[in-house]
């Protein structure tokens, strides 16, 4: 598992889509370029679970889309 935060960094400023489940989950909401969120956990597929710091948003989101302001933190143990 690792942790850490970021900002939404999409191409074209589209919004990008926070599914239940990565892949194929149902969509829950979306965040806009330059939303900041925070990274629960690092997905081996390239997945995040996120958390919006505004709106308070959870879900997953794919990784590449996300501009990390750090690199990712490991727990212990992983």
């Amino acid at each position: 598992m690792a942790h850490g935060t970021g900002t939404v960094a999409t191409e074209g400023h589209k919004r990008l889509l926070v599914r239940d489940d990565p892949i194929t989950g149902a969509v829950k909401g979306s965040l806009a370029h330059g939303d900041h969120v925070v990274v629960w956990s690092a997905l081996p597929n390239g997945w995040y679970s996120v958390q919006a710091d505004g709106s308070g948003l959870t879900g997953y989101v794919l990784g590449e889309c996300i501009k990390l302001d750090a690199e990712l933190v490991r727990s212990v143990g992983a």
